[in-house]
């Protein structure tokens, strides 16, 4: 429930403040992290955004534990927090890694590469997050997921998938009648 609460409230602070998209809801994979660990605390430090304790904390935690998708996942987010894109994208596909199946993760990676203007590798994170289950996740994010996807898919003017409407479907101009090379 706590993460759950802590993926609701960083949602909320991210949408506002163009910040990372969000944080993990509560259903965390199965990971050696307890409620007394340095994750939780890293956790708790992210919902205080003291960005640098949390990576401290996570540093240390994941010199020991390499394949801990929710430890990964937290210093991805961290990463992004903190401005540093490149790290934040090998943090959450090492993460993506350990846990294919992470919703957080592969919707963390997407918009961070879409943000980057790398829309064919958002594309396939983006993709998998609206296939993969939210478990406690604001159901918003879900659907930041499918907004996002569909703005990458959207044709822009000049790209070879935009089309200049058809020339029945555009506007004519009617003749006046009033002269004056109008018409």
């Amino acid at each position: 429930m706590l993460r759950s609460a802590l993926f609701v409230l960083l949602a909320s602070v991210a949408a506002s403040a163009q910040a990372p998209a969000h944080k993990p809801a509560a259903k965390a994979p199965e990971t050696p992290a307890t409620s007394q660990s340095p994750v939780a605390d890293a956790e708790a430090s992210i919902v205080k955004s003291d960005w640098k304790s949390a990576q401290t904390k996570l540093d240390a935690w994941l010199a020991n534990n390499p394949a801990d998708p929710r430890a990964l996942f937290d210093a991805g987010y961290v990463a992004d927090a903190e401005n540093r894109p490149d790290d934040a994208v090998s943090l959450y596909r090492r993460a993506i890694n350990a846990d294919p199946k992470s919703f957080e993760s592969h919707l963390s990676l997407g918009l961070l590469l879409a943000r980057q203007g790398k829309s064919e590798e958002a594309r396939p994170e983006l993709a998998a997050a609206t296939q993969l289950d939210s478990g406690d996740a604001d159901p918003a994010m879900k659907a930041r997921a499918w907004r996002a996807l569909a703005q990458i898919d959207r044709p822009r003017p000049g790209s070879a998938g935009h089309r200049r409407s058809p020339r029945h479907l555009r506007p004519t101009r009617r003749r006046t009648g009033y002269g004056g090379g109008l018409g």
